[in-house]
């Protein structure tokens, strides 16, 4: 089992996701990415947060509920490995 580090993540979420929503949920993702290679701890949490905020305003309408689950998931476990 191979455990991705909190940068790789947000890296590969934000790939999955580059043009859904016009692009600003891979925005969001490659913000925080940026901010954790600062070291920027907290602001790269806020950025997910913001994140997860964003795919919730968006459950049932440009994402499926089961979709958005996956995503909010997705965030989670990325704020897990941050430490927020």
């Amino acid at each position: 089992m191979t455990v991705l580090s909190a940068a790789q993540q947000l890296s590969s979420l934000a790939a999955s996701l580059a043009g859904v929503g016009g692009g600003s949920f891979s925005s969001q993702l490659t913000a925080a990415e940026l901010q954790l290679a600062s070291g920027k701890n907290q602001a790269a949490c806020n950025n997910v947060a913001a994140f997860a905020n964003h795919v919730r305003a968006q459950a049932g309408k440009l994402f499926t509920t089961s979709e958005a689950t996956d995503l909010l998931a997705a965030a989670d476990r990325i704020r897990a490995v941050i430490g927020c």
